[in-house]
């Protein structure tokens, strides 16, 4: 029987798609185990939201070796190979408690044992970044830990990949080879786990679980958006912006996209009675993932050239964020969950994708149209996507629909699955 939940992978809640998965999640779980504690370790364990929802969080391997401080790559290599070896030796007592010395890695190591399942949280989080393949050796650890402790693994839909080194491959494999089941969201991640040679009975196609996400009322949306300065007599154009991000992009491709951005909505702008309405999705929780910086770069510059744009600068909740996209009548989705929840409240969507998770998933739906990718961005190409948007609008909701009406009906399979699985 299934008594204790552990939520692993989760970032921030800082992160409006993130919070989202996390939310649909919890949902999931608790339709199936009904009385079961679920428990979510997190990278940021000090923000309100968990309280707010009635979670329960605790420190994750990456919040212990606190990597957002600027100690160096190799010394945080080095801790977190001593931490593990910490906790695969715990693994290997018979009582499971030994003192590992130190307060958090021993919470997160009990949470490990006391639990009955571990769920990897949705998302992204296994790609290939940094200087040295860093960090992906501590977001595969807890699936790891499930292994050590002996733990039934469960891996809701995920995007994986890119992958560019050979170890990176192999570490994944082994990572995904103890779950019970993986769950991936996209062709291009089903495709990169056969190569993998990952057993075709580990892993099947689940819809990311965001599509369940339900709006948050219209009215109130509505209320939200005429406060920040939203025109109903307008049309309205929704913009999402993704930051820097450090070394995860490549940082001349990111100018070329904010300029090729930029030129396209004053070109739009000045020859269409519309009002573009900036949001940020995500606002941390470190400066190099926060939307809000070139957000306000953006305003103030189509602000200065004329243009009629407002700011959304509320810090609302992932359902009151659908909610609002339903308010736009076009959507540019910088972010895959402010795309996911757009198309979700019938907004016709253009999806600008940086990372392959992007373009899987467009590709999956049968939108692949709606999608460029920021690497190959251009002023025309944008125009041409926006254009037709804007004068093809109802054939493209039609096109969403007809889309979103077999991805709801998916979304039961890892319900379906839980329900028939025998844990003991």
């Amino acid at each position: 029987m299934i008594r204790r939940i552990l939520i692993i992978n989760f970032h921030s809640g800082k992160n409006a798609g993130d919070l989202a998965l996390l939310l649909c999640t919890i949902k999931t779980l608790k339709k199936v185990f009904e009385n079961a504690e679920i428990r979510v370790s997190a990278n940021w364990i000090d923000e309100p939201y968990y309280e707010s929802y009635g979670i329960e969080v605790l420190p994750s391997l990456r919040s212990i070796l606190r990597m957002e401080t600027s100690a160096s790559t190799v010394l945080q290599i080095l801790k977190f190979y001593h931490l593990y070896l910490k906790a695969f030796l715990v693994s290997l007592s018979k009582k499971n408690r030994q003192h590992v010395n130190g307060k958090d890695l021993d919470r997160l190591i009990q949470a490990f044992h006391e639990s009955d399942l571990i769920v990897a949280v949705s998302g992204n989080q296994v790609y290939s970044s940094g200087k040295y393949g860093w960090p992906l050796p501590v977001t595969l650890a807890p699936l790891n830990f499930a292994n050590l402790f002996k733990k039934p693994l469960v891996v809701f839909p995920q995007s994986i990949g890119p992958l560019k080194r050979r170890w990176e491959r192999w570490m994944v494999k082994k990572a995904y080879a103890h779950a019970k089941v993986v769950f991936v969201r996209d062709d291009k991640s089903l495709s990169l786990l056969r190569e993998l040679g990952l057993p075709s009975e580990k892993f099947t196609y689940a819809p990311d679980p965001a599509f369940g996400l339900e709006p948050a009322g219209r009215i109130e949306a509505h209320e939200f958006l005429i406060r920040a300065g939203m025109r109903d007599h307008k049309r309205k154009i929704g913009l999402t912006l993704i930051p820097r991000m450090g070394r995860a992009l490549n940082q001349e491709n990111l100018t070329t996209y904010y300029e090729a951005l930029e030129r396209a909505l004053l070109e739009f702008g000045q020859n269409n009675d519309v009002q573009i309405v900036l949001f940020s999705q995500v606002r941390g929780p470190v400066p190099l993932e926060d939307d809000r910086i070139p957000t306000k770069e953006l305003y103030d510059s189509l602000k200065s050239k004329g243009l009629d744009v407002i700011l959304f600068d509320e810090e609302v909740s992932p359902m009151m964020l659908k909610a609002c996209y339903g308010q736009m009548d076009l959507f540019i989705a910088s972010r895959l969950h402010s795309g996911i929840f757009a198309i979700g409240a019938g907004t016709p969507t253009l999806f600008l994708g940086y990372l392959t998770k992007t373009q899987g998933i467009t590709t999956r739906l049968g939108l692949s149209n709606y999608f460029l990718d920021i690497n190959e961005i251009s002023q025309s190409k944008l125009m041409e996507r926006i254009n037709y948007l804007n004068d093809h609008s109802a054939d493209v909701v039609a096109e969403i629909q007809q889309a979103l009406q077999k991805t709801k009906s998916e979304l039961e399979i890892i319900e379906t699955y839980l329900k028939e699985m025998r844990w003991n």
